[in-house]
């Protein structure tokens, strides 16, 4: 860390601002800063620590840090600018503090801390943050110290050298854990201590459920072999009967047992068990399982057999029996199948007549329909042909020039039609017509008739066309005057335009600046009763910060003597003092109250911090609300004193006329809408009348035109029309008539078609009945059957067919063809009771097959759960080893890590081990230091002896060389303890530099102690302290000797007035 410019402004002794620049002062190497007493020399210090920490070591108080020698007003602060880790920062950090009120100049308010972090990037200072505890964190990351730390490595505080050099192990202990972290390695101790606790609670549990595992074991081994009187597990003989039908040879044997397989069942006693040891155990109950499965098995073998044998017996008889019965029942439906043969050849017979006389009768009636078709296909050609020789006569009479009447039947007209159509005639009446309408399909007369229907069409248009163009002229004339009414109407309630918008302006004006001050008068009542209620709060916190500072000041007083009485205790005449360095001690602290430990100062120290937080808060909460109200009612001004609700109604009034002139507005904006509308209309409806009154005038003159041409069309058609209306309607009626004579023909050439088909059907069903068995027509009705007896008859031969085949079928069946064959072997079908014996002795050897199973089946859960019992005990007994292993191994390195082991010589515990370590590696550092103090005469270094409470490895012991003689710390005189504690103090900083993780520590502060070096001595300890020049360090001395002030001349001279004090750098 390297310090570049320090800035203090109403700080301390300091009433105005002070800079000081560390890069000149530290151009050397060494400067001092020199001053009176209480001048400011330490206080350029705690800025420094306040800059970074936002806190002073020592008693001081943070919060009494402001001048008192800086007006009321001014606000302290101090500004550092340093580097570190290759960044350049500049802090700037206000201590709390009182400053009198804005409006009530004898009330103060206190202020709250204040800080702002910038770092210097892109040529220009960036700002970082300005919330205190982000500006602490970033600080701590970035220096890689705390206040503790620093004030051992950095800076070094007045009268702190000796501490550590006298401090006890239990001392030493305690600091160097704070500066070297060595947590981990306790809460390694702790947990190996943990691991070896576990690991024998391992071991015990193990040994618990090995008890329990050969317990269970036990229990369900003589559960499963309890010594009882053997019964052999026979097969009933009665399974090995012999079956009747079953051949003697086939009759099953039953196995022969071995001398092992009739051996006693394994038996084991309580006694034998309790007598083994685990294996054992498990080896003969093993053993015992073994045996007994062998001999279940062969029972098991024995009972299958018998089951089998019986099984078969049973099944052959009952196939036998099965096999004779269907044969016999086979047979008997044949034989009732033949009786029945001759009845169904003489239905079948009747069934084929019957079918041969239906299809020669569907002939018959087929020809009788066609004669009927005939008939009906004449009288309907006479009938068309009546028609069209009817309607051909009335055309004809309407054109007797041009078409003549024609007969078109031959013979009388009478109700039976004996007239028949004439086709020649009728033929001759088409052609005649279908002349006539070629003439009067003539392109020419075609187009006149056109022409003359569309000018028809053109002149209703044109006539109605005219019409409107009238009435719609009238219309728009009548419109045209009401516009011009409604026109000067709408003219005469127009108002000034400006003068609408200058009202309206001024109504809103008026309303927006009531709207603001409505809201700040809010604004002013709510922080009204915001400053009531925190001003209270002030007062409450207030007595309760004058309470808890009375509590702690008490207690700080009694616990001070506390130290004071302890320290005299420890005085002895000639020895110097540890806090003055003085051997002469006349007046000793005298025992008053020893009863307040240093936790209830740090209580109250609490307390008090707490009290003076809340105390802030409130001070500053009250005067952040009193700023804002004294802005509300400078904004205000003259309606200061008016209430929310007068300004409301004010508001609503302003409100009122600003809608009143709005809807002013509104209205005249629609009357020039409806202007300009009516403007609008009025062009568009003089326009319209124009063009009426023009198109009236052309639709006179279209009529007169059309009229004409429909004179000369007509004239033309008057030849072409003859008797009718119009040349359509003759032509209508041509094909009228024609399409009647074309009908005529069809029906005509229809009946004849009919007459041939009726000629084939009859000849066809002669030549059927001719080459049938039948004689004449009359025998047909005789073969023919009923529907229900042709059903019946049906029904009856085919089921005959369908059994016939069946028993076909069943004669090829496997089980009918082995009946045959077992009759003509002779055999007969076994009655009831042999099937029934039968069927009791299989059941009987299948039940002894399923018991010896059941045997089996409960045995195997027997096993099961011995077999689980032995598992268990097995891996008890795997897991017992491994646990007896890891305990071991995990009490011996507990032991030896907390230094109880019996490889641990030095009884040191790992975290004392690190430490020692880590004091070893001062003490060199320190000696370093040290020799070139003493001239080589004092060397430190750390002792494995036991100190206080036991602890090794922490205690310090100097070694002089003039007397070869090692001794503790204590018995070095005034001057020798600050250089052995001033080459602690370097020594300890250049380790923890380097287990910082190469923090750089370019500056260092040694704060007095030099008074007490002769001439020589102090010379020493400037050599010492210019050869940290060479490592690049700037080192500040604050010392009262003369001889320093001479050796050093870069200098920041502190000068003490009676307005404050004033900083003077001086550089040669």
């Amino acid at each position: 860390m390297k310090l570049h410019q320090l800035t203090l402004h109403a700080f301390g002794p300091f009433a105005g601002t002070e800079v000081v620049d560390f890069d000149r002062l530290g151009a050397d190497g060494v400067f001092l800063l020199r001053g009176r007493t209480g001048a400011g020399k330490t206080s350029i210090l705690d800025a420094i620590t306040f800059a970074l920490y936002g806190d002073v070591p020592g008693q001081r108080d943070k919060t009494q840090l402001k001048s008192t020698h800086a007006p009321a007003d001014s606000e302290p602060y101090v500004q550092l600018e340093f580097t570190q880790g290759g960044r350049r920062c500049r802090v700037r950090r206000s201590p709390q503090h009182a400053r009198p009120q804005k409006r009530d100049a004898s009330r103060q308010r206190e202020v709250g801390q204040r800080i702002v972090v910038e770092f210097f990037q892109d040529g220009s200072w960036q700002p970082y943050t300005s919330g205190i505890q982000a500006a602490n964190d970033e600080m701590q990351r970035l220096l890689g110290l705390d206040l503790h730390q620093f004030t051992k490595v950095i800076l070094l505080p007045q009268g702190a050298f000796a501490h550590f050099l006298h401090a006890s192990s239990k001392d030493k202990q305690e600091l160097l854990e704070r500066l070297f972290d060595t947590d981990r390695f306790t809460l390694l101790e702790k947990h190996l201590r943990e691991l070896a606790r576990e690991a024998e609670q391992q071991l015990k549990d193990s040994d618990t459920r090995i008890q329990t595992h050969r317990e269970n074991l036990s229990q369900a081994a003589l559960a499963m072999f309890p010594v009882t009187e053997r019964a052999d597990a026979e097969v009933d003989s009665a399974g090995q009967e012999q079956l009747p039908g079953l051949p003697e040879a086939e009759t099953a044997e039953p196995p022969q047992l071995t001398e092992a397989e009739t051996a006693e069942p394994p038996q084991l006693t309580e006694a034998e068990l309790t007598e083994l040891t685990e294996s054992e155990l498990t080896e003969r109950v093993t053993q015992a399982i073994e045996a007994r499965r062998a001999q279940l098995h062969q029972d098991s073998a024995q009972a299958d057999s018998a089951a089998q044998a019986a099984t078969s017996a049973d099944a052959e008889l009952r196939v036998q029996e099965e096999e004779l019965r269907r044969f016999a029942e086979h047979e008997a439906r044949l034989a009732a199948h033949r009786e029945q043969g001759p009845r169904v050849a003489a239905l079948r017979d009747a069934l084929r007549r019957h079918e041969s006389a239906q299809l020669i009768q569907s002939w018959f009636t087929a020809a009788a329909e066609a004669v009927q078709d005939h008939r009906r296909a004449v009288h309907a050609a006479v009938t068309a042909t009546e028609s069209a020789e009817s309607a051909l006569g009335i055309f004809a009479a309407r054109q007797p020039a041009e078409i003549s009447a024609r007969r078109l039947l031959a013979g009388e007209h009478d109700a039976q039609h004996s007239a028949q159509p004439e086709p020649a005639a009728l033929t001759a009446a088409v052609e005649e017509l279908i002349a006539l309408r070629a003439r009067l399909s003539d392109e020419d007369a075609g187009q006149f008739e056109a022409r003359l229907t569309e000018v028809s069409a053109q002149i209703s248009g044109s006539e109605q066309q005219q019409e409107q163009t009238e009435a719609e002229a009238a219309q728009l004339t009548g419109q045209q005057q009401a516009l011009d009414a409604t026109h000067q109407d709408l003219q005469a309630q127009l108002e000034d335009p400006e003068e609408l918008e200058s009202a309206r302006d001024l109504a809103r004006a008026a309303t927006g600046s009531l709207t603001q001050r409505l809201q700040t008068q809010r604004t002013r009542d709510q922080i009204s009763a915001r400053c009531e209620l925190w001003r209270a709060r002030q007062d409450e916190r207030e007595q309760a910060h004058i309470q808890a500072k009375a509590r702690h000041q008490q207690r700080l007083a009694s616990y001070l003597r506390n130290l004071a009485l302890q320290l005299a205790g420890e005085l002895e005449a000639g020895e110097p003092c540890l806090v003055c360095g003085s051997t002469e001690h006349p007046h000793p602290a005298v025992d008053e109250d020893s009863s307040i430990t240093q936790a209830e100062v740090e209580q109250t120290q609490l307390e008090l911090q707490t009290a003076r937080d809340e105390l802030s808060e409130a001070q500053i909460e009250l005067r952040s609300l009193s700023e804002q109200l004294e802005a509300v009612h400078a904004e205000l001004a003259e309606h200061a004193k008016l209430s929310v609700t007068d300004t409301e109604a004010e508001l609503a009034r302003a409100q009122e006329a600003l809608e009143a002139a709005e809807r002013r507005r509104s209205d005249q904006r629609e009357l020039r809408s409806q202007l300009d509308a009516n403007a609008a209309q009025r062009q568009r409806v003089q326009t319209r009348l124009l063009e009426a009154r023009h198109g009236a005038q052309q639709a006179q003159a279209a009529l007169v035109q059309q009229r004409a041409q429909v004179s000369e069309l007509e004239a033309a058609l008057e030849g072409l029309r003859g008797d009718y209306d119009s040349l359509a309607l003759r032509r209508e009626s041509l094909e009228q008539v024609l399409g009647e004579l074309r009908f005529a023909l069809t029906q005509l050439e229809a009946a004849t078609l009919q007459r041939s088909h009726r000629d084939r059907a009859q000849a066809s069903a002669s030549a059927q009945l001719e080459s049938s068995e039948f004689t004449e027509q009359a025998q047909l009705g005789a073969a023919l059957l009923d529907q229900s007896t042709l059903h019946r008859d049906q029904d009856t031969v085919t089921t005959w067919d369908e059994l016939k085949h069946q028993l076909d079928y069943e004669s090829e069946q496997e089980s009918v063809q082995a009946g045959r064959r077992r009759q003509l072997e002779g055999q007969t079908r076994p009655d009831a009771e042999e099937l029934h014996r039968a069927g009791e002795l299989s059941a009987a050897a299948a039940q002894a097959l399923h018991d010896a199973g059941a045997a089996q089946l409960r045995f195997q859960a027997q096993c099961e759960t011995v077999e689980d019992h032995i598992g268990k005990l097995e891996s008890a007994l795997r897991h017992r080893d491994s646990a007896l292993g890891e305990q071991r191994r995990r009490s011996e390195l507990a032991a030896t890590i907390n230094g109880a082991g019996p490889e641990n010589t030095l009884r040191m515990t790992l975290t004392t081990f690190v430490l020692a370590a880590r004091l070893e590696r001062v003490a060199e550092a320190a000696t370093r230091h040290l020799a070139t103090m003493s001239e080589g005469r004092y060397r430190l270094h750390h002792s494995d002896e036991a100190g206080g409470r036991g602890l090794r490895g922490l205690e310090l012991k100097v070694h002089d060389d003039h007397s070869d003689v090692e001794r503790p710390t204590s018995s070095l005189s005034g001057g020798e303890t600050f250089m052995a504690s001033l080459a602690m103090a370097l020594g300890l900083a250049e380790v923890v530099q380097s287990e910082s993780g190469g923090i750089g520590m370019e500056s260092l502060f040694i704060d007095e102690g030099f008074g007490s070096l002769d001439e020589d001595t102090l010379e020493h300890v400037m050599s010492a302290l210019y050869r940290l020049q060479g490592e690049g360090r700037r080192v500040g001395l604050v010392s009262h000797v003369t001889e320093m002030h001479r050796a050093i001349p870069t200098q920041l001279r502190i000068h003490r007035h009676r307005a404050g004090s004033t900083t003077e750098m001086v550089i040669p």
